[in-house]
């Protein structure tokens, strides 16, 4: 992963997004921990969403360590409208083995479009490096630095990114993100 990058207004880094923060500095839903530079959702019920970065306008790339502890995926939700209804969703499914970007849009009748879907094997406890970059209509994803998908989609050209939790114990270690 590269620390820092050359753009039009010069040298950008990233930002953790933890620094100095607690649990209730952020907006969300279901039962989150924080502990040792991570981000736990306890095993919701239903689900479990935490509002990281409201409102990112334009490019961004955002990574974290990933960690399934019990349940069947994490996610990341990315370009959120401020109802919930429209998003698109990195998801680490492990009950398919595979990395897959969705966009959500319940203002629709068919709501989800899998956009792209990479088997991948995914093991319970095993820390993933996972990195999201979205410039433009490019989404791109790594996993532990290697190119896993690569779609063109702009549909929704802003919004909040969340992590996300759907019936899974999931840790987001180190969250940070680098806008431009």
């Amino acid at each position: 992963m590269r620390e820092t990058i050359w753009t039009s207004r010069g040298e950008t880094g990233w930002t953790k997004i933890l620094d100095g923060k607690r649990v209730e500095d952020f907006k969300h839903a279901g039962a989150w921990t924080l502990a040792n530079g991570a981000l736990s959702a306890e095993k919701p019920a239903q689900h479990a969403a935490l509002d990281i970065c409201p409102a990112i306008g334009g490019d961004f790339e955002f990574a974290c360590g990933m960690t399934t502890i019990a349940g069947g995926n994490g996610s990341i939700l990315f370009r959120c409208s401020e109802d919930g209804k429209q998003s698109y969703e990195l998801d680490l499914m492990y009950g398919m083995q595979a990395v897959v970007l969705k966009k959500h849009d319940r203002t629709k009748p068919q709501s989800r479009t899998i956009l792209s879907a990479v088997n991948h094997e995914l093991r319970q406890g095993t820390e993933y490096a996972v990195e999201l970059a979205v410039r433009g209509e490019s989404i791109t994803t790594y996993v532990n630095g290697k190119l896993v998908n690569q779609v063109r989609e702009a549909e929704f050209a802003a919004g909040d990114l969340k992590l996300y939790s759907w019936q899974s114990n999931i840790r987001y270690a180190d969250p940070r993100v680098r806008i431009y």
